[in-house]
Order: structure tokens, then sequence, then C-alpha cells
């Protein structure tokens, strides 16, 4: 009966192993692609001109993006 719960961590280590070796030889790999149709000069040449600066949206240098209420 004591064997049970042995043989269980047993497996769980030889698992949780497994797993942190695959992640350490071939970790997955994420590519980004420009197939997905995303033009970034027309996101560009597309954002309104008339958008406030953030200088004047928000204080600086708090450690916090406050909002500025100052009129």
């Amino acid at each position: 009966m004591t064997k049970k719960p042995f043989m269980l961590a047993a497996a769980f280590v030889v698992a949780t192993g497994l797993f942190g070796f695959t992640m350490l030889i071939a970790p997955p790999v994420t590519l980004a692609a420009q197939s997905q149709g995303l033009d970034i000069h027309h996101l560009a040449r597309s954002t309104p001109k008339d958008l406030p600066s953030f200088d004047s949206e928000y204080q600086r240098h708090l450690g916090v993006l406050d909002v500025l209420n100052a009129p």
C-alpha cells in the first residue's frame, strides 16, 4: 500500500524532468509573420494628426502614469 504514493511521486518527478529537459533543449519558437496582411506604413499614415501629446496628458518620472488634472 505504501508503494502507490511513492510510484505516483516518482512518475510526477520523471514527467516534470522530461518536460523541463525538453524545454531546455528545444523550446517552442514563435515567429512573427507579415502574411497576416498588417501594413505598418498604412497604419502610420492613417493615424489622426490631432492627438494630444503624451507629455500634455500624463505626468512623467513618477513611477506610474497618472492622468494630469491641471487646467
